[in-house]
């Protein structure tokens, strides 16, 4: 028979919760599509696109890194909040704390690299 609507029976019924931002935009999306919201939505859970980054293994080299300049920044810090004054030593730390995270930026930073998964 052509020209007719198979409605599939589904039985299987999952409450999704959006925050009203996010439902603004799922609305809109499904409107440019030209669909109703559960059909948009069913649609890219089936067949969108899903890109995922394992960020531990990229960054873990970075974050160890990182660390050192940091602690250093927040112990001058709290010094300075503590003493109300700043003293010359930690100017020094701090100034080699932002060197240190510029080379950090400048050479170890990359990409993340991102794979889609099925």
């Amino acid at each position: 028979m052509t020209g007719v609507i198979t409605i599939e029976k589904r039985n299987v019924c999952k409450e999704v919760k959006f925050s009203n931002e996010e439902w603004s935009k799922v609305l809109n999306k499904a409107e440019k599509c030209g669909m109703l919201p559960a059909v948009y939505i069913r649609n890219k859970a089936l067949n969108g696109k899903i890109l995922f980054c394992d960020f531990s293994s990229e960054s873990m080299d970075v974050n160890q890194s990182v660390n050192e300049p940091i602690l250093v920044l927040n112990k001058v810090a709290k010094t300075v909040n503590t003493e109300k004054c700043v003293f010359l030593k930690d100017v020094d730390e701090a100034e080699k704390a932002v060197v240190m995270l510029g080379d950090i930026a400048e050479n170890m930073l990359v990409p993340f690299s991102f794979r889609e998964i099925e």
